[in-house]
């Protein structure tokens, strides 16, 4: 793995992907039909009698993990694609690029779930409505599964509205930013510095890459924040907030001349 594929790291493409908010109506038709999961209660607004579905836990929390298996892989091709043209064109805004990412994740999507749940012979109907039961009875196991595949949603450019923490003011969302940034490269410099040691195969790199994630991930806990709500938060802080909007784009404007630097380099 060359220094150049890893520069488009993780938590490079999130930042660039908070940076756009509006989607297609064509992307967000599509989005809907695939995207049941981000209601946050049972129903799926027919009129209607409600039924028990007689898929279990156990299927329910089979199918994120499927899907949260699959997609990734899905979505390699197409973001290899991304890393080869921002290397072409390292200054090139990734808000030009967002659309198409999350377009192709819900197509995508749509097939892997078509396709899994015919493997599973269960109706798509039957793990909604599981799902939803599951998450109004407070299971945690299934909370977590769902919120697990969101974060996944977001991170390919899916926007999902969640509130945010009422004490999330704009000075904490702005050391929340920092202390994110600041695990972002100290996980990206150490990812370089293996791949400059030599070859780095795909099972290593993803190995490094998940260190890099539970490194944003910790400095985010800090601040009783996920990812998705982060994500979020990044996206109202901008819109409200010249100041802060001001902050994410020049940090965003460093990313890249250190992506373009390190590409020159390897």
């Amino acid at each position: 793995c060359s220094l150049k594929a890893h520069r488009s790291s993780l938590g490079t493409l999130q930042l660039e992907m908070a940076r756009t908010v509006v989607f297609s109506s064509a992307a967000l038709a599509l989005a809907a039909a695939g995207v049941w999961w981000l209601r946050a209660s049972g129903g799926n607004g027919e009129d209607e009698d409600d039924e028990e579905s007689t898929c279990s836990k156990d299927e329910v929390l089979q199918f994120f993990a499927e899907l949260q298996r699959q997609m990734p892989e899905k979505m390699d091709p197409i973001m290899q694609q991304i890393q080869m043209i921002k290397a072409q064109k390292p200054d090139l805004d990734m808000a030009m690029l967002t659309p198409q990412i999350a377009s192709h994740f819900d197509k995508s999507l749509l097939q892997a779930q078509a396709e899994l749940l015919a493997e599973m012979d269960v109706p798509l109907a039957e793990i909604d409505a599981a799902t939803h039961g599951f998450m109004d009875a407070g299971d945690g196991d299934v909370l977590a599964a769902v919120a697990k595949f969101r974060a996944l949603y977001t991170g390919f450019g899916g926007k999902v509205e969640v509130n945010l923490p009422a004490d999330l003011d704009e000075a904490k969302m702005s050391r929340a930013y920092d202390a994110w940034a600041e695990a972002r490269d100290k996980g990206s410099s150490a990812t370089v510095a293996e791949v400059r040691k030599g070859f780095v195969s795909e099972a290593q790199m993803r190995v490094l890459k998940a260190r890099e994630v539970a490194l944003m991930d910790e400095a985010l806990k800090k601040f009783g924040l996920d990812e998705m709500v982060f994500s979020s938060a990044l996206q109202h802080f901008m819109k409200v907030s010249p100041t802060f909007k001001a902050k994410v784009y020049e940090d965003s404007q460093e990313q890249a001349e250190l992506e373009k630097k390190t590409a020159n380099q390897g």
